[in-house]
């Protein structure tokens, strides 16, 4: 099998690639792990399969199914392209030319089909999990859902990264006399220069304010902090608290704002200002910045225990991590991973503090 001219979509239907991202197959396993090492070149087009897998078995109706019916409906469609095509007048196209038309012309079909196929699987009632975009839900709305990504471009050209389980909203007026967004989770910026009217980002604990850069903001309601970390130019921080406290960043730094220390109106003791943190963000061995190590699918651990990772590995699998012992919440963690299915990210933590684990639907059952 020639897998170096598949596409995402090639990778999909293949039974041996299904078995690997399930899980289910040591061989396959084993085979596909090889195949992402010595083929760096198919790293796009394995991860989109992937994000895809993710997102498709996440659907209430098993994830063969919704394939089956993806190949289904793409057999039939071809057979209609393989029908003969009525002949044109030279007057049109002659020679190759007219095969080329066809060829043209089939394509186009096929790219239609292939798009209109996961529209009509985010539109439809009984999903779950949406497919691979984010969910337009107003005009300046836009969320994903748990093991699911999107990158969305504003109309200024502003580029944005949505992980897991997100929410980003438009000010009105954006890109007219303001560019402001509201988040909630986490989402990677690259954005537009435009010194006339800055970028701001609104968080519950955290406004950033750039003119124009690459940076990600953390800001999860149920986690304890919320992060800010620069890549590239110049941001300002601002806590939405009653100190209104302004720090800037310079690159490769990051402020990380506790936020069960966070003051209110009537919290105005200087022990009650909250805990601010500016430090570098952090670097593996090969130089990856673990704060955006999401946007390229990567899963960076960094000397985490399992109850710190949790939050991140439900967003990331659309799981739900149940501890039968505390003490395993307590075990640490660190690793590089990229692609990998739940059961290989828990094979791989086991090398490091064994434990063990069962995987029942959606739910991981996590013990000594």
């Amino acid at each position: 099998m020639d897998y170096n001219q598949y596409t995402s979509v090639d990778f999909l239907t293949d039974e041996s690639f299904l078995s690997y991202c399930a899980g289910n197959d040591e061989e396959h396993v084993k085979f596909w792990q090889n195949y992402t090492t010595e083929h760096p070149e198919k790293e796009q087009e394995l991860s989109e399969a992937m994000l895809m897998y993710k997102q498709l078995s996440g659907h209430k109706r098993p994830v063969e199914t919704e394939l089956a019916n993806f190949k289904q409906l793409i057999q039939t469609r071809l057979s209609v392209l393989e029908q003969p095509v009525p002949e044109l007048s030279e007057s049109y196209v002659s020679g190759s030319g007219q095969f080329k038309m066809y060829k043209m012309a089939a394509l186009v079909m096929l790219v239609v089909l292939i798009g209109s196929f996961f529209v009509w699987k985010r539109s439809s009632p009984s999903n779950s999990l949406n497919a691979e975009q984010a969910t337009l839900l107003s005009k300046n709305v836009f969320t994903t859902e748990k093991a699911q990504r999107k990158k969305i471009t504003f109309e200024d050209g502003t580029t944005v990264s949505l992980n897991a389980d997100t929410k980003i909203s438009l000010r009105k007026g954006y890109n007219k006399n303001t560019r402001e967004v509201d988040l909630i989770g986490e989402a990677f910026f690259e954005v537009e220069h435009n010194p006339a009217v800055p970028f701001i980002v609104h968080t519950a604990k955290l406004d950033v304010k750039v003119l124009g850069t690459k940076f990600n903001v953390s800001a999860y309601p149920d986690e304890r902090r919320t992060e800010a970390s620069l890549i590239i130019g110049s941001i300002q921080a601002s806590l939405n608290d009653k100190s209104h406290r302004h720090f800037v960043l310079k690159p490769s730094e990051k402020i990380t704002v506790e936020e069960d220390q966070m003051a209110t109106a009537k919290q105005v003791l200087a022990k009650d200002i909250p805990k601010v943190l500016v430090s570098n963000v952090h670097l593996t061995n090969r130089n990856v910045v673990v704060e955006t190590a999401w946007v390229n699918n990567g899963l960076e651990i960094n000397n985490e225990t399992f109850i710190e990772l949790q939050q991140k590995l439900e967003r990331e699998y659309g799981v739900t991590l149940a501890f039968k012992d505390d003490e395993v919440k307590k075990y640490k963690f660190t690793a590089t991973l990229k692609n990998e299915p739940i059961n290989e990210v828990l094979k791989a933590m086991q090398t490091v503090n064994y434990f063990n684990y069962k995987i029942k639907g959606n739910t991981v059952q996590l013990s000594k």
